[in-house]
């Protein structure tokens, strides 16, 4: 069987393979343009957006989203989806609430929520990488089972008793910033450098650009899938800490919507839903775009249904983008073959 032209390249770290380099960062300096006339916009609108508290507010309730965005952009470059992220944080949340009472230890409920995160994104990795069940099939299934887990451990109420020191994580500033920011801008770093230089991350765009062809070069899919969940499930579980700290409770209810939020961010930040390529740069530009512009708008007093509408049609014209600027680049490859 053929590989798809540019694999070969892909394994042996040449990124223009798979994108051009005079497109290499067209989309990013796209967004970061959108992102100035958006924020201008905003600032204009609302005499709030500006302030202090404002921004201060803006990231820290979009750093949780933040944190599950690097892990789906793992996720989606590999050619799959993962839609029980935030029932995982809420199955997490509820368990660190749990462990907590229960024990008196603040670590205790803090490795017992590691842990569930990790199982969950153990099972998700075991039903896509070894059972091969497709992914939204999969992810869609097990949603409904981490959520239902977390209402019946939890009777559907909301659970406190936090320690005061936990706080910290969530509403705390190290050097004048956030410090879930800080937490935010470490992942960042990590993830740009496993995904730009490690195997790990050319595989991961192998098995997005071709599963078939990765396989018959040697890649471990199934192993290499089953890890991507498992950071899925190690990143809800850090969102799940730090949107437990902040609002010093733990419910059931928590995570809902984020994977929506995560997905938005990753397609619209330039990552192929088909695979193959993409950027914790552009899922970044992305995260803080979506949120500016969900932040503006309540700021506005828009109604959240309409803003609900706004980010729903964001995702599908970035869907829409990402399948276009694809098949382009695909034609840039061919021409560039020919000559």
């Amino acid at each position: 069987m053929q590989n798809k032209p540019g694999l070969a390249g892909l394994l042996t770290r040449d990124k223009t393979a798979i994108r051009p380099p005079e497109v290499k960062y067209a989309h990013e300096l796209l967004l970061l343009g959108l992102f100035a006339v958006v924020f201008v916009i905003m600032s204009l609108i609302s005499p709030k957006f500006l302030t202090v508290l404002n921004l201060t507010s803006m990231v820290r309730n979009f750093i949780e989203y933040g944190l599950i965005a690097l892990a789906m952009t793992f996720i989606i470059i590999s050619g799959n989806i993962d839609l029980s992220v935030g029932s995982i944080v809420a199955l997490v949340s509820v368990s660190i609430a749990m462990v907590n009472n229960a024990t008196g230890s603040l670590g205790a409920g803090l490795a017992a929520g590691v842990a569930v995160g990790l199982a969950c994104g153990a099972v998700n990795g075991l039903l896509v990488g070894y059972a091969r069940v497709p992914a939204f099939v999969a992810t869609l299934a097990t949603q409904f089972i981490f959520h239902g887990l977390a209402l019946g451990i939890s009777h559907a109420e909301s659970i406190t008793g936090f320690p005061q020191g936990f706080s910290f994580i969530g509403i705390g500033k190290i050097l004048g910033l956030p410090t879930q920011l800080w937490i935010f801008l470490v992942c960042a770093v990590i993830f740009s450098f496993v995904l730009n230089k490690t195997k790990f991350g050319r595989y991961i765009r192998a098995i997005g650009f071709n599963p078939e062809s990765a396989y018959y070069s040697g890649i471990n899919v199934s192993r290499v899938l089953l890890a991507d969940y498992l950071v899925a499930g190690l990143m809800s579980a850090l969102a799940a800490i730090v949107l437990v700290s902040r609002v010093a409770s733990a419910r059931a209810t928590f995570g809902t919507g984020m994977d929506t939020i995560a997905i938005t961010a990753v397609v619209l930040g330039g990552t192929s839903i088909a695979g193959g390529y993409g950027s914790i740069r552009g899922t970044i530009v992305a995260l803080f775009l979506t949120g500016i512009i969900k932040n503006g708008l309540t700021l506005a007093r828009v109604p959240s249904e309409v803003s609900t509408v706004i980010l729903g049609a964001l995702l599908l014209v970035s869907i829409i983008f990402s399948g276009n600027a694809k098949s382009w680049l695909n034609i840039v490859k061919v021409r560039k073959g020919k000559q």
